[in-house]
């Protein structure tokens, strides 16, 4: 019984341990930011890669489309805490792609695109 409580405990603390560590290196990444759309085109989509990576992946415009003049804020994920901070960032526009601006994830808490 004792063996079992004390085996109990410890995995308690193991799992406390993995949900307190991510946590304490998220700290080191802004976890929001927000992008404003400043231009005259609608944002339909936007995509990111990390420094040194060559493929772009995609954010999800969970509440639609920025249109001109708009703004939504994007949260950062817990798997990126690990990462470099500067990222490449663009807008996809119904009508073409932005040029890749570098965004520093750790400071900057705001990027506007305009076109």
């Amino acid at each position: 019984m004792t063996h079992k409580l004390v085996r109990n405990v410890s995995l308690s603390l193991i799992s406390l341990a993995l949900t307190v560590i991510p946590m304490s290196l998220l700290a080191q990444v802004a976890s929001e930011f927000r992008v404003v759309n400043d231009g005259s085109s609608t944002i339909i989509g936007l995509e990111i890669k990390e420094n040194g990576s060559n493929r772009w992946q995609t954010l999800t415009l969970t509440n639609g489309n920025l249109t001109p003049g708009t703004e939504a804020t994007f949260v950062w994920s817990e798997r990126s805490a690990n990462s470099d901070c500067v990222w490449s960032i663009r807008a996809i526009y119904a009508d073409g792609t932005s040029e890749p601006s570098a965004f520093d994830f750790c400071t900057e808490t705001s990027l506007t695109f305009e076109n």
